[in-house]
This record gives structure tokens, C-alpha cells and sequence, in this order.
């Protein structure tokens, strides 16, 4: 926050991207600090929040901007398929809060965190009959689980968000990166950005190359933006 609000430059060009849309859905929205940045871009927003202790900070954000006529937000995680999973509740970090590592280390356990058994969904159960135009990601590695359960609502979107952290894919959702940049390929997007590091194509061009890339030198994309024509 040493700007006095959260990521200016990344908030900014998601800004750009929201232009003539209407609703947005931000799945790992932990207490608001992009979705109140971003709600005045569109009519609803609906925000997803596995961590239950986050959950309720958000929820009275929202009541406390009131904000609750146009924002909701759900207390569930995201994955391809409903069951309990084992959660992460970080205590130093709230927003590094994740589903357990498959392969856990002290970057993931360093402040011990709580340990719960959570409701985890599919989007595509979860939103069966809706549209979001927007559709940001952001679960700590959950992403490629999320993605692969929820295809047909993303395929639906105009806009989608994800956060790329190499480690997390790897040893959280123990995927590799090829099958990371192949779950995004079958959402048949146009185009792909990485915004920090200038990178801007046809995904089936430049989305592995750029992963791997930035996997070799220890890098990461806080969203990687996709768009349609």
C-alpha cells in the first residue's frame, strides 16, 4: 500500500479492460482491496472469498461503503469439484490464505497458519445459469483447479484475470506449467497480456513461451489479462 491504495498501475489497466462491461466476478477477492477500486467500473460484482475470517471482513466493507445494493460475496473455495478440501488460513499474510500445498514448505507454513476444512465448488455449478463480461482470478494456486471447473463460465466472459505464480502451480496444485498454459489455451481467448513485462499476443503464440520464461528467472505476473475481439 505505499502508494495509499493498492496496485494503482495494475488497478488502472483492469480499469481499461472493464470499459463497456457490466458485471464482474473476482474469485479470491480477500477484503476488497481491488474490488472496491474496481465496482465503480460496472453494475454488480460478485466476490468470492474461501478464507471465512476475510469473508467477514469483507462483507462489512461492503455493508460499510454501502455497497451492498450492487456487491455480494460468497464464503466458499473454488476448485473443479464439490467436496471438503484442507485450507490454509495464514495469519501474517491473510492474502497468501490458499488451499494446501500438494507440496508444502515453510514459504507456505512460516506463520503457522490455521488449518481448516472447508466447502469448495465449481464455477460452472456455482454460476450454471449466469454471465460475468469480467472475471478475475486470484487463489494462491488454486487457479488451474478453478479453471478446469469452470470453463463454460469463463468461455463466457469477454474479460479474464489470472494471477501467475510459477511456485504456486507447481507445488500447490503439483500441475506443471505446460498443463497450466494448456487449461488457459482451451478458454480460446484472442489475446494475452502480461503487463509487467511488456509481453502482448496470440496465446497460442506467446502464453507458454512467456510462463516459461518467467518460471526460469524466478518471475510472476499479478494478471495476466486475456480479451476477446
Amino acid at each position: 500500500m505505499k502508494w495509499g491504495r493498492y496496485n494503482p498501475d495494475e488497478v488502472q489497466l483492469y480499469q481499461k479492460n472493464a470499459t463497456g462491461l457490466s458485471t464482474a466476478l473476482i474469485v479470491g477477492s480477500h477484503i476488497g482491496a481491488l474490488a472496491f477500486q474496481l465496482e465503480a467500473c460496472f453494475d454488480e460484482v460478485v466476490c468470492i472469498e474461501a478464507n471465512p475470517i476475510t469473508h467477514d471482513l469483507l462483507q462489512k466493507n461492503i455493508l460499510m461503503r454501502g455497497l451492498s445494493d450492487k456487491m455480494r460475496c460468497l464464503n466458499v473455495a473454488i476448485s473443479d469439484r464439490a467436496s471438503l478440501i484442507p485450507f490454509l488460513c495464514n495469519t501474517e499474510n491473510s492474502g497468501g490464505s490458499k488451499i494446501a500445498p500438494v507440496f508444502s514448505d515453510v514459504d507456505y507454513t512460516y506463520d503457522s497458519p490455521e488449518s481448516l476444512m472447508i466447502q469448495a465448488t465449481c464455477l460452472d455449478t456455482l454460476f450454471a445459469e449466469r454471465t460475468f463480461d469480467f472475471i478475475l482470478m486470484d487463489i494462491e494456486g488454486g487457479e488451474i483447479n478453478a479453471i478446469s471447473g469452470g470453463y463454460e463460465l469463463i468461455k463466457r466472459s469477454s474479460v479474464f484475470v489470472v494471477e501467475y505464480v510459477p511456485n504456486h502451480i507447481k507445488r500447490v496444485a503439483n500441475k506443471s506449467i505446460a498443463e497450466f498454459a494448456n487449461s488457459l489455451l482451451e478458454l480460446r481467448f484472442d489475446c494475452v497480456e502480461f503487463p509487467s513485462h511488456g509481453i502482448k499476443g496470440a496465446p497460442h503464440e506467446c502464453l507458454l513461451p512467456s510462463l516459461i520464461e518467467l518460471d526460469r528467472v524466478g518471475g510472476y505476473e499479478d494478471g495476466i489479462i486475456f480479451t476477446r475481439m
